[in-house]
């Protein structure tokens, strides 16, 4: 495997996710999460949220132990963390691709297709949920087929 193969999306979307990410916390949901994630409280919302304001939860307790990081500046923390899911996210979607197609450069092209897209770009700069939910949910895909191709119970069986 060539290492740029993978490497040099990634990149591109952690580069993108810096240089377009927005100066302010974002809307309202940037909001939410943030004032949920400090006070360690469940959102409203569905879906993956809960897991997203939990893990930043604990990030911000590590943060705020170890650097002193005030509430007041734990959305930067919560918007860079996201930043950095952007690159882990494009390198479990270029894994996916490749497990699919068993083709490095089709995962290659499906990797930056994903870490140019306008729409990843946009997410990939605030206190969202997109992004780390595509990273669980490639990451679930990748997981499940190569349980269905090695025939791994545990890695398909869901209850």
């Amino acid at each position: 495997m060539c290492s740029s193969d993978l490497i040099v999306p990634a990149l591109v979307a952690l580069c993108l996710a810096v240089l377009f990410a927005d100066p302010f916390i974002g809307d309202w949901d940037a909001l939410d999460y943030t004032i949920n994630a400090v006070n360690g409280t469940p959102s409203t919302m569905a879906l993956g949220r809960l897991l997203f304001i939990f893990f930043n939860h604990a990030l911000w307790l590590v943060a705020h132990k170890v650097f002193q990081l005030q509430a007041e500046q734990a959305y930067l923390l919560f918007k860079y963390a996201v930043a950095a899911q952007s690159f882990l996210a494009v390198v479990a979607c270029w894994t996916l691709a490749r497990d699919l197609t068993r083709s490095m450069h089709t995962a290659t092209v499906a990797a930056l297709l994903v870490a140019v897209s306008p729409v990843f770009v946009m997410y990939s700069g605030q206190v969202m949920t997109d992004v780390p939910s595509l990273l669980i949910v490639a990451v679930a895909l990748v997981m499940h087929l190569r349980g269905l191709r090695s025939r791994r119970v545990w890695l398909v069986r869901s209850e």
